[in-house]
């Protein structure tokens, strides 16, 4: 197949959210580096952004848990969702980095050695550090589609957002101009090469180091992640099989499956006497991508229409087409931390059936954004899902949907406007983490245009309704820089 980046306005896309600007939506508006709250339909909370990502599971005032048990999925922390945003990894990755300078004012720490290391590989050849908001358990998972993608794989692979602003910063067109693909302007091979060597000097994950240059397969390897890849990709290339945390990617198949595809009504095989299941297969569609390589992965999710040709994949996962990897991303049982050399994603996290979600945009929402029982709804009723008994206890509790627009526009021929954009979206951060947020009314997952509020769980008949949250922030970041 070929893939294209998930930017389809018909698709939901990570949450819903398309990258279109909209101001009718509550917003928080900056001047002179003061946040001043402009409300129309929503409340202001006592909660903030810091509390609202370091607040215990299950409990929303903040309080700690008393089961020691749990104390590792206690500690907090939140899915998070990027969506499409044309070069707007420059605003991911400076959100990203304020937060985890607000969350943690230090310097990362080294990552622990692994005991089965030998002393003369002792030395970790893909860096020493890791980001303080995986070490912390801060993001439990993450997804996203187009430069979305891009900032989800890197902090999937350990590489703090700071690490990752600096290498961003120094780039130019030079460093992947290798022009006109098929169809497009450039090909993109010099970028997934970019991507492929930066992920591979940054990243703390340790891969199978012990392999002895001369073993011809990986039967004896004991990682059950990477045995299942084989020995040559595994020196080559970061997988997302090997990620601290589970990451799932949006993109589009423009040479979709022809042997048979899938509608709301169920499969429709191809048939002579039904055409239309020609036509249908022949559309692009939206593919969550899992498994595989993850500077091809990014180099797929970020190849945008005319810029960059498609680019090929097979072995791809096939899944739900809806929320760019959220659902993949929950239903993923997950791991805390892994050390350097058992790193995987495999670990339960069956202790936590509500979860927080943290959906980000470099822009602004379309009609609204979507909240807690509308994504519960839209991700764990469907007839796609996958697991069912996962789906049937585990439910969105809280939503964050934030959005950060007017930063300095971005492209490839206006890439000296990153660094700023960098700065402004860090500052921005930085200076509303405190802030009490706002409350948006929590919409039913219905047809009827009722809604709920959150402020009168008193009054709300249906349990899973008043106790959810939905908060907003959407900053005007255009006097931070």
């Amino acid at each position: 197949m070929m893939l294209l980046p998930h930017l389809l306005p018909l698709v939901y896309a990570s949450n819903t959210f398309t990258n279109i600007d909209n101001h009718n939506t509550p917003t928080i508006t900056t001047a002179t580096n003061t946040a001043t709250a402009t409300i129309s339909t929503a409340a202001t909370t006592t909660t903030t952004l810091r509390e609202f990502l370091m607040q215990h599971d299950d409990n929303h005032d903040g309080s700690s848990s008393s089961s020691d048990e749990n104390e590792n999925d206690d500690a907090g922390g939140v899915y998070l969702a990027m969506a499409p945003a044309f070069f707007g990894f420059y605003g991911y990755f400076g959100a990203l980095g304020g937060i985890e300078d607000a969350l943690f004012p230090v310097v990362s720490v080294p990552v622990p050695a692994a005991e089965s290391i030998d002393e003369e590989n002792d030395k970790d050849e893909y860096g020493n550090t890791i980001s303080l908001l995986i070490k912390n358990n801060i993001i439990k998972g993450v997804s996203g589609a187009s430069s979305g993608a891009m900032a989800a794989v890197l902090l999937a692979a350990g590489i703090s957002p700071n690490v990752a602003s600096k290498f961003v910063s120094t780039l130019e067109l030079k460093h992947f101009d290798d022009w006109f693909g098929l169809g497009s302007l450039m090909k993109g091979d010099k970028f997934e090469s970019l991507m492929h060597d930066f992920i591979l000097s940054s990243s703390p994950i340790i891969i199978n180091k012990n392999d002895n240059s001369n073993d011809s397969d990986n039967s004896n390897n004991t990682n059950s992640i990477t045995a299942t890849i084989p020995k040559r990709q595994r020196q080559l290339q970061l997988h997302f099989e090997e990620a601290y945390i589970p990451v799932a990617i949006s993109v589009t198949d423009i040479l979709p499956n022809y042997g048979s595809t899938a509608t709301s009504t169920g499969t429709l095989s191809l048939s002579f006497w039904n055409p239309w299941s020609y036509f249908y297969a022949s559309l692009p569609k939206p593919k969550i991508i899992k498994e595989g390589p993850m500077s091809r992965a990014v180099r797929a999710s970020a190849c945008f229409p005319g810029l960059f040709q498609p680019v090929g994949w097979i072995d791809y996962y096939t899944s739900s087409n809806r929320y760019n990897g959220l659902k993949e991303i929950i239903n993923t049982k997950s791991a805390t931390i892994p050390t350097a050399t058992t790193n995987s994603n495999s670990n339960s996290n069956s202790n936590s059936n509500k979860i927080r979600v943290l959906n980000m945009v470099m822009g602004g929402f379309g009609t609204h954004p979507h909240g807690p029982l509308e994504m519960t709804n839209e991700l764990f009723s469907s007839s796609e899902s996958q697991d069912s008994d996962h789906s049937s206890t585990t439910s969105i509790d809280s939503v964050l949907s934030l959005s950060i627009i007017n930063l300095p526009s971005c492209g490839p021929f206006s890439m000296s406007n990153g660094p700023i954009a960098i700065n402004a979206a860090k500052n921005v951060i930085r200076d509303i983490m405190d802030r009490p947020i706002q409350s948006m009314p929590i919409m039913m997952p219905s047809s009827s245009s009722s809604s709920i509020n959150e402020n009168n769980d008193n009054e709300n008949d249906d349990s899973r309704s008043g106790s959810s949250h939905h908060y907003f922030l959407e900053i005007d970041a255009s006097s931070y820089y």
